[in-house]
């Protein structure tokens, strides 16, 4: 004997009454590992918006298994994360050599304390990411949300340099400084990664336009601090 069906208002009854189960909750180290990148890169992502975290009180990131899972199918092909990846660890290793040495023989160095180096630092590598995310986004939509974040770096590089009260010469060198070896490392991956989502001939004027955002949102937070100041004085 076959048995009846349930009814669909028993069904929803019998769901309402059950609990959820617990959601499950992962480290930003397990998280990273699940989806195939860097925490950096899980970090980046979860700036500009692609994957939610929640934040314990003791300020550590955790992420929903089920967001982490589901990200995980939607991705495109894992290659681009990966070239990305190195790109960031060529660029780190680059300026790890300019920390060494060029920088401290630049004048508008000595500006610097060891307070506003750090934040500079940081900056620097939140910037490192966004570029090399930039280069292996597979789409528009992506690219704009990256130039966005762009946009707030530059910012607040113009906020640190008109609080260390920097000329606007000394400000635009230090920012070419820094900017020739990105074009360098990405021009060589470019050519060396062909997985990239942008071509080799595109990736450099891909990644000018994306300098020329933060530069000009450097120029004009800078300009706004000084007009700030004079009008204070």
């Amino acid at each position: 004997m076959s048995s009846a069906p349930i009814p669909r208002s028993s069904l929803a009854a019998r769901a309402a009454a059950d609990p959820a189960p617990a959601e499950t909750w992962l480290p930003i180290r397990r998280a990273a590992e699940i989806l195939g990148v860097s925490a950096a890169t899980l970090r980046l992502w979860t700036a500009a918006g692609k994957l939610q975290a929640s934040v314990t009180p003791g300020g550590h990131r955790r992420y929903a298994e089920a967001d982490v899972r589901r990200l995980l199918a939607e991705r495109p092909d894992p290659a681009w994360e990966s070239a990305a990846d190195a790109l960031v660890a060529t660029l780190r290793t680059r300026y790890a050599q300019l920390a060494r040495d060029e920088v401290r023989r630049q004048a508008w160095f000595s500006s610097f304390d060891d307070a506003a180096r750090q934040r500079v630092h940081a900056l620097g590598a939140e910037l490192l990411a966004q570029v090399a995310q930039f280069l292996v986004a597979p789409g528009a939509r992506e690219r704009a949300a990256l130039l966005r974040g762009g946009r707030r770096i530059g910012a607040r590089y113009g906020e640190e340099v008109a609080r260390l009260e920097l000329t606007a010469s000394e400000a635009l060198e230090a920012f070419l400084f820094f900017r020739r070896p990105i074009l360098d490392s990405v021009s060589a991956m470019a050519r060396a990664h062909p997985g990239l989502a942008l071509p080799a001939g595109e990736a450099l004027a891909a990644l000018t336009r994306f300098m020329d955002v933060v530069l000009l949102a450097m120029t004009r937070t800078y300009e706004r601090g000084g007009a700030a100041r004079r009008g204070a004085s």
